[in-house]
């Protein structure tokens, strides 16, 4: 998980933005940043680790100005390190940005799904414009719940939301895997017909290992399926 804050105001922004930043460390990262303006020039200062390395660099090295953006950050893409830490800049240096998460697994997925000659319907969403992961998750868990397909996968900023509202669709049973002996385990115990993952949290190529896992492994029956018909029993439970 990342943390984003940002400041407009009449007092100096870095302060405001380290505090905030140090309220959003529980969220977990890798290293912090902030940029500022200061005097129509934007000052970039970020590091790599804790939040405390670059507060000693704003030390020696300050960054003033009252207007400002702030970051802490997974390096989910790339080794941890200073030039990877956001704030970014553009090449011309008029444009920085903070942001969280990006849309590579769904690109890459989809062309390794068709590469392999997978047959899918792709429920969107198509452009980076903020949604809400329910009016994706509801289609596809409907699709496969009803058999018009055998599988589906889901994908939102951590794939904990998005198979929280699959999962209410009943004869869906989404799972939510970030590494390859998951995703066999889930096909293996749970007969999991929905994967879905973090796009903030795996990467394309681990992605891509995952989803194979998924669809390459088979439900084993035997004592699973006392424990699938009792989750199914438990759905009839609440869906009278």
């Amino acid at each position: 998980m990342c943390g984003i804050v940002g400041y407009v105001g009449s007092k100096k922004a870095s302060k405001f933005l380290i505090e905030g930043l140090s309220k959003l460390e529980y969220r977990g990262y890798d290293s912090a940043g902030i940029a500022v303006i200061d005097n129509d020039k934007i000052e970039i200062r970020k590091h790599k680790g804790r939040l405390s390395n670059l507060v000693d660099e704003l030390s020696n090295k300050s960054a003033e100005g009252t207007i400002g953006i702030g970051h802490t950050r997974w390096a989910t893409h790339g080794e941890p390190s200073d030039v990877n830490s956001h704030p970014h800049q553009a090449s011309k240096g008029d444009i920085t940005v903070v942001h969280n998460g990006i849309i590579e697994n769904y690109n890459e997925l989809t062309k390794w799904l068709k590469s392999e000659g997978y047959e899918f319907k792709d429920f969107g969403t198509y452009t980076t414009d903020s949604c809400d992961y329910p009016d994706y998750a509801l289609p596809v868990a409907e699709a496969v719940a009803n058999k018009e397909f055998d599988f589906g996968i889901l994908i939102c900023g951590t794939g904990i939301g998005i198979g929280i509202a699959a999962n209410k669709v009943p004869g869906i049973r989404a799972a939510l895997c970030s590494d390859t002996f998951s995703a066999h385990a889930t096909r293996q115990h749970n007969d999991a017909n929905i994967l879905t993952m973090g796009e903030r949290v795996v990467g394309p190529g681990l992605a891509i290992d995952i989803v194979k896992t998924f669809l390459n492994s088979s439900f084993e029956g035997d004592r699973h399926i006392k424990r699938i018909n009792k989750i199914t029993e438990i759905e009839k439970k609440y869906n009278k």
